[in-house]
């Protein structure tokens, strides 16, 4: 498909703009920052494998380091359906076993605020969770 009539209609330099999915951003972006660790993924031959964890998705690729600068795939990009949204389905689904189908549906729908409010907050508890995280992770109900 061609996109040159869009960069043309955004006012874009076709010579500077490409479409790409996102390990492969991600990976071009690894090349970028400014730590000991761009100099080992600089480095002609160099291997690393790049996990993008989405909203939906979970997409994870590896490639190699080419001695022209360029990338090479070792193993496309590919993934599932892992990302945080499942995750939050899987919470919702839990809290819909836990107080019943009934409750959470009146709970959803007469004290929206609320349910809102505690989405926003498991999602808050979600992004704070690392490797090092040991023990519970505790979040509050509301009262209704």
């Amino acid at each position: 498909m061609d996109l040159g009539i869009f960069d043309e209609r955004a006012g874009l330099d076709n010579d500077r703009i490409i479409l790409a999915l996102e390990p492969e951003t991600a990976s071009i972006w690894c090349q970028h920052i400014d730590t000991s660790l761009k100099t080992d993924l600089s480095r002609t031959g160099s291997q690393y494998m790049v996990l993008e964890l989405g909203g939906g998705t979970a997409d994870i690729s590896v490639h190699e380091r080419n001695t022209n600068g360029t990338l090479k795939d070792i193993y496309k990009a590919s993934g599932g359906p892992w990302g945080g949204t499942c995750v939050d389905r899987n919470f919702i689904s839990w809290l819909t076993i836990f107080f019943g189908e009934t409750t959470l549906s009146r709970f959803r729908e007469e004290d929206m605020e609320d349910y809102f409010g505690l989405l926003r907050e498991f999602e808050t508890k979600k992004r704070t969770i690392t490797p090092d995280t040991d023990g519970f992770v505790t979040f509050r109900l509301p009262i209704a």
